[in-house]
């Protein structure tokens, strides 16, 4: 089986379906990983880009960019990196209302049971130890 590294370009044409001939490539490549004929690697970064671009610049919700994200990682023929992670990420920045980048940080180090080094207070509900915390009067 072939396997390639997808850029977020396509998988923005996926979810998006706003070109007609490039959201019909992606969607037939989609196809044939779901087929089994080709393994589609996700890198976390990629991931990050899709959640940035679908809620910039598409204006997609927390929830909608979540839950449709989640799915793609969970598809037939999808290979993400880090892929428990990633979803990890996309739940805690759904339910906590965070950006991808922060429950991505916070989610890694929990795992690695190490804190976080932050100014930002988004980061005591996430359940991570903090380190450099802001005081009240520094914000």
């Amino acid at each position: 089986m072939t396997s390639a590294w997808v850029d977020a370009n396509v998988l923005i044409r996926f979810v998006v379906k706003d070109h007609p001939t490039l959201s019909a490539r992606a969607r037939a490549l989609l196809a044939r990983a779901a087929s089994g004929d080709l393994s589609l690697r996700v890198a976390p970064l990629v991931t990050a880009e899709l959640v940035w671009v679908l809620t910039g610049y598409y204006e997609f919700g927390l929830d909608t960019v979540a839950d449709t994200l989640t799915d793609l990682l969970m598809a037939d023929g999808i290979v993400a990196e880090e892929r428990d992670l990633m979803i990890d990420a996309l739940r805690v920045m759904k339910e906590e209302r965070v950006s991808f980048i922060d429950a991505y940080l916070a989610e890694t180090a929990k795992a690695a049971g190490e804190p976080v080094c932050t100014f930002d207070r988004d980061f005591e509900r996430l359940g991570v130890d903090i380190l450099g915390r802001a005081r009240p009067d520094e914000r």
